[in-house]
């Protein structure tokens, strides 16, 4: 039922490929820089976004459909 309603690319973080977190990392570096703050806080920034990015792709981390606080991990 989760699988068929959250539609994941891979089961957990270990299982998206290299050039998948690498293309995306690039496209939030590119839009960090545009905000003009200091690189510290843009790697802050993309660490951040990178995470929510691969709970949103991965089976484990997406929310529960039953219940949205808990994960499936």
């Amino acid at each position: 039922m989760h699988v068929a309603a959250g539609s994941p690319v891979c089961v957990d973080e270990n299982d998206v490929p290299e050039e998948t977190l690498a293309a995306e990392r690039e496209i939030l570096v590119n839009q960090a820089k545009d905000s003009g703050k200091p690189d510290e806080i843009i790697q802050k920034m993309v660490d951040g976004r990178m995470r929510k990015y691969l709970a949103e792709i991965t089976l484990v981390g997406q929310p529960f459909v039953k219940d949205p606080d808990v994960t499936v991990g």
